[in-house]
């Protein structure tokens, strides 16, 4: 027999929102009378320990076997159907196209550098000491190989930026004379400047790092700004 006393019988006890426990007292009564123990709002100050917040317990105030089980399994498939799952507050997609990463890729890279020069200036350098820098660490991850195929490769690095324009002037097999745009110039607004670097700085960096390049390679590598452009040759030494 079970107990007959409300203080003795069972309590079932779940953690669902306030409409859900409603929804199934009122599904489970006409079994037998059903006592909803509703904490008040906030923290409940007869809720155990082991009792977190929003949580629910209801008695049988009459209590068989038969009246009980049937009930008492119905209300746990209903809790466990109804249990809510919590959104991700981040959201992880990324509907970006190929172009739109290309773009932020792009505005990084240049970001990075110019936050470089603008390291070194913070120390007391120059922005040639960092080009100087630079050229020496990026070229012995230049293979060795002929004018032509570094004048390539200045291209295809050059080419992340929308709007170049890179023309082959004259070429012969010792020197090779080409001009580009400036397809970066954008990034430093109307003003000339960002982050206390000028666009002046930024192109000398990377003429200077290119020229340092070249002569890792044994070429001899000069640049020349005129305007919107700058021109550069590349000479294979005798």
């Amino acid at each position: 027999m079970w107990a007959t006393t409300a203080a003795q019988r069972p309590l079932l006890r779940t953690c669902v929102p306030r409409p859900i426990i409603d929804i199934a007292a009122s599904s489970v009564a006409h079994y037998g009378p059903v006592e909803v123990l509703r904490p008040p709002v906030g923290r409940p100050t007869t809720r155990p320990l082991d009792q977190p917040e929003g949580c629910y317990e209801f008695r049988y105030l009459e209590a068989t076997m038969r009246r009980k089980v049937t009930p008492l399994m119905l209300f746990v498939a209903l809790c466990v159907v109804t249990q809510p799952v919590s959104a991700q507050l981040v959201d992880l997609t990324d509907n970006r196209t190929a172009e739109q990463k290309w773009q932020r890729s792009t505005y990084l890279s240049t970001f990075l550098t110019v936050t470089a020069i603008a390291y070194a200036k913070s120390l007391g350098q120059k922005p040639e000491h960092f080009a100087l820098f630079l050229g020496e660490l990026a070229g012995p991850s230049w293979a060795s190989q002929t004018q032509a195929a570094f004048v390539r490769g200045v291209y295809q690095n050059y080419r992340m930026y929308d709007g170049l324009e890179f023309e082959i002037l004259e070429e012969s097999e010792t020197e090779i004379r080409a001009r580009m745009n400036i397809p970066y110039a954008s990034y430093f607004g109307e003003s000339g400047a960002t982050e206390g670097v000028t666009l002046q700085e930024f192109v000398q960096v990377f003429t200077i790092a290119y020229e340092r390049i070249a002569d890792h390679l044994g070429f001899d590598m000069t640049h020349e700004v005129n305007g919107d452009w700058i021109e550069f040759t590349v000479k294979t030494r005798s």
